[in-house]
């Protein structure tokens, strides 16, 4: 493992241990301006809709400036500023707009880290690189929630607010003197290149588009773990310390399984290892409505994190195989908004889907989703 991924994944986990920090906590202090459920939502869903506008946008710039680390040094900059700003929120709009703004943030910071991570990883390599830096993301927002909740109940709600703003500032401050950019071209070179193949293009390549179906419904149903997971498993009589147990159990599972299903996915191929991984996790994410104790919510939970771990670094490899060609920031801005895209509406589709039918209609719908998703992934592969 190279060096110059350890910096990187100390400000990851950093700047993600502070962002997750106000989850828990966010739709309380939006309670307490006075917020309706709507407005709730568009809070949560601010983020990762303006993040899906402007990430294809820097991620473009940055594949023909020929650099990534003045975009990621600028997008957590806006971490910090945000956490000020939601912090001094007086009305329900200004919760809005600072999600927004934290949203613009964002685009600037999580396709540039993975261009980065493609950049520097050997050929061969890419699944186990991106394992080990999905693992640390994943444990930034695993511990940050439990540390942001005892801050908020020690010192009241905008401490979390102003610890995120520290920590994204700490982040700053080791990514701008410790992370260096090797064999960055100057832009006189860059525009000396042929041009950036256009998006139109990039777009028809069936390997782009299949993974893009598999991220959009990997999206749809992670957004309705997250969402109601709780409500079914409560109606199935699990308390809230249980639940709370089942999605940390979840979240590190999947975090320490990331690694190593890198290495899985290099050895013996990463397109089977995301097939498989995808099945897997589809499989246990739909029989979630037939679980009636804590027993069963672990050992499908356990599946759903194994099918992950197997699944996300071997799609983020082959992207970045795939980004040699048409630039890495450009592939991988393309990953973040499908992902952006489904986690945006999920929660509105599966809500829909609830007040419409049942809690078990919610996880038999979007799990056929994702099946379809894996399904158009296989296609798009088998056709290119």
């Amino acid at each position: 493992m190279k060096r110059e991924l350890f910096p990187l994944a100390a400000t990851l986990f950093i700047l993600m241990a502070g962002v997750s920090m106000v989850t828990p906590i966010l739709p309380t202090y939006a309670k307490t301006l006075g917020a309706t459920g709507l407005w709730i939502g568009l809070i949560f869903s601010g983020l990762p809709i303006v993040r899906s506008l402007f990430s294809p946008i820097f991620g473009r710039w940055a594949d023909r400036v020929g650099r990534i680390k003045p975009f990621v040094s600028v997008g957590i900059s806006i971490y910090g500023i945000a956490s000020i700003l939601l912090a001094e929120s007086r009305k329900v709009y200004h919760l809005f707009v600072s999600r927004l703004f934290q949203g613009f943030g964002s685009s600037l910071v999580n396709p540039q880290v993975m261009a980065y991570i493609a950049k520097i990883a050997p050929p061969g390599e890419e699944s186990r690189y991106f394992g080990f830096i999905n693992m640390i993301f994943f444990l930034g927002l695993g511990i940050g929630p439990f540390f942001g909740g005892a801050l908020s109940d020690l010192m009241g709600i905008k401490a979390a607010f102003y610890l995120m703003g520290i920590l994204s500032f700490s982040a700053l401050l080791i990514f701008i003197l410790v992370v260096k950019e090797k064999n960055v071209e100057n832009i006189k070179k860059r525009r000396e290149k042929k041009k950036l193949v256009p998006f139109k293009i990039i777009i028809r390549d069936l390997r782009i588009l299949g993974i893009i179906f598999f991220r959009f419904a990997l999206a749809i149903t992670r957004a309705a773990v997250l969402t109601f997971f709780p409500l079914l498993a409560a109606f199935h009589g699990i308390s809230r310390s249980g639940i709370g147990l089942i999605l940390t159990y979840q979240m590190l599972l999947l975090s320490f399984g990331q690694y190593p299903g890198g290495k899985v996915a290099d050895r013996y191929g990463k397109f089977n290892s995301l097939v498989v991984g995808g099945l897997i996790a589809n499989l246990a994410f739909i029989l979630f409505p037939v679980a009636k104790n804590m027993l069963w919510y672990l050992l499908l939970n356990t599946f759903m994190s194994i099918g992950g771990a197997l699944s996300m670094p071997a799609a983020m490899g082959i992207i970045s195989e795939i980004g040699r060609d048409y630039g890495p920031a450009t592939t991988m801005s393309l990953l973040d908004v499908a992902f952006s895209v489904g986690f945006a509406i999920g929660p509105i589709f599966s809500g829909e889907i609830y007040d419409i039918l049942n809690i078990a209609s919610v996880f038999y719908i979007t799990g056929i989703i994702g099946f379809l998703g894996l399904g158009m992934l296989y296609i798009c592969f088998k056709r290119y």
